[in-house]
């Protein structure tokens, strides 16, 4: 519920407040997101240990082509390992990505917030594999391109540092390929490709942190 409530906000914002330049036309726009977790559980009833560590970072470069209008492009690294000690029990996931983006930003009159929302198109190659130190492991392999909209929120900290928080694809159209490999005793693989149409708002891994900084 808050976060539809933030993501209603934001919109009335973009609508509601005059428009206070706030990013220059010609200014370089610089910076990323980061982000990481781990997590351990143990169980009573057994040795095991469930381990499970993840990182994430996307570098972001732009230019303004217009007074808070803001071209440019992204990469994207997603790392995450899954594995159960004692076991062979282990799950491997990795994506790159890469894409453009253009992103209109609106300022809540002189707060320094600003309201922004950015349309991206961008390609992304993600693999995953399930026991991969088994002779008999499974594996996934999928290819994106995708068009997506992310709306956030900005705060100026300096005249050249900002902190923001945002969705990101809170809305896509994705066209995917996909093959899947399936090992043991009767190994089989399947491809497929396809198009469609994602919302995330309902999960919290579409919320993210970052910063950009400004250069003349």
């Amino acid at each position: 519920m808050k976060k539809q409530f933030l993501l209603l906000f934001i919109v009335a914002s973009f609508y509601s407040f005059p428009s206070v330049a706030q990013i220059k036309k010609g200014a370089i726009f610089l910076g990323g997101d980061i982000g990481g977790s781990t997590q351990k559980t143990t169980y009573s009833n057994s040795a095991n240990v469930n381990k499970q560590n993840g990182f994430y970072i996307s570098p972001v470069i732009g230019k303004a082509i217009e007074d808070n209008l803001v071209f440019g492009a992204n990469a994207s690294v997603n790392i995450f390992n899954n594995k159960l000690t004692g076991t062979q029990n282990e799950n491997r996931q990795r994506s790159y990505g890469a894409g453009i983006f253009i992103r209109k930003y609106r300022p809540v009159g002189k707060s320094g917030f600003s309201i922004f929302a950015q349309g991206n198109l961008g390609y992304s190659y993600y693999k995953s594999e399930v026991n991969p130190l088994t002779p008999g492991f499974n594996s996934d392999i999928r290819n994106t391109i995708s068009i997506s909209v992310s709306p956030g929120i900005s705060y100026t900290l300096t005249q050249r540092l900002q902190l923001e928080a945002g969705f990101a694809n809170i809305l896509s159209l994705n066209y995917l390929t996909e093959k899947q490999n399936t090992g043991g005793i009767f190994p089989a693989s399947s491809k497929s490709n396809g198009f469609s149409i994602n919302g995330s708002l309902n999960g919290f891994s579409s919320v993210y942190v970052g910063f950009r900084y400004l250069l003349d």
